[in-house]
């Protein structure tokens, strides 16, 4: 599927706002990417490597055994949440009390709509505590408004406690209309397939405030980047930054 198709499928009201679609949404958005859809579910209560409602055990300090769903779910890489602002797939669906249902994609937002995201941002932070202990923390958290938007958070030091904006406060935040933009794209598809690859700060040296930063930010966490992503030795910065336009 190609990304005008893609956009004009999801910000018509053809059910593209019906959070039971999100799957159907997120497999056909990989296809926009040019990334693998989710492996099929495995069934049962085994966490996979990339799944769909992929099952999590609540906590003991939680003093209820239970399991619960995350809604995308890729090891090492990311934990998607998917929510939903808009309803207008059938005549009888009302949006929710604030939200416009004609902003699908669209740059918009209210104080309602903040809270409905901060509140996903906090559900998809609670599940990296209930992943296994050989599952480590990942990355990256996505929060989906689905037909609408994602909001993309990230923490590279691998212990889950400080997930932050990404690639910052104005860009942390991409509506599908965004996805027009290739760099926008390759960013997501970055997060999807290479997320402990320092190629994914291409362009940064750009801008040398920013280069500055990221140096610092790469040296404090360069001691859990060797086990992490593969590397065994020191980073070569001519990896991390090699001339380019693409800036995100």
């Amino acid at each position: 599927m190609d990304t005008e198709a893609f956009l004009r499928r999801w910000t018509r009201g053809e059910g593209g706002a019906e959070r039971a679609n999100y799957t159907l949404f997120l497999s056909e958005l990989c296809d926009v990417l040019g990334v693998a859809r989710p492996d099929p579910a495995s069934g049962g209560a085994r966490l996979g490597a990339y799944q769909f409602e992929a099952p999590v055990r609540s906590r003991e300090s939680e003093g209820v055994r239970s399991t619960k769903r995350i809604d995308l779910y890729k090891r090492d890489a990311f934990i998607l949440e998917a929510k939903q602002s808009q309803a207008r797939d059938r005549a009888d669906q009302v949006p929710l009390p604030g939200f416009d249902g004609e902003a699908l994609g669209r740059r918009t937002t209210s104080k309602r709509w903040d809270t409905l995201m901060m509140r996903a941002r906090s559900q998809a932070e609670g599940y990296v505590y209930r992943l296994p202990t050989d599952h480590k923390a990942p990355p990256f958290l996505i929060v989906c408004d689905v037909g609408n938007s994602f909001e993309v958070f990230a923490d590279f030091s691998g212990t889950g406690r400080n997930y932050a904006q990404f690639p910052d406060r104005n860009g942390f935040r991409i509506y599908l209309e965004d996805l027009r933009d290739e760099a926008i794209r390759a960013r997501l598809r970055a997060i999807w397939d290479d997320p402990l690859n320092p190629h994914q700060f291409l362009g940064i040296e750009l801008n040398p405030r920013a280069a500055a930063i990221a140096e610092l930010v790469v040296w404090i966490g360069y001691p859990a980047l060797p086990e992490r992503s593969g590397f065994d030795g020191r980073v070569s910065w001519s990896d991390g930054y090699r001339p380019s336009r693409s800036v995100f």
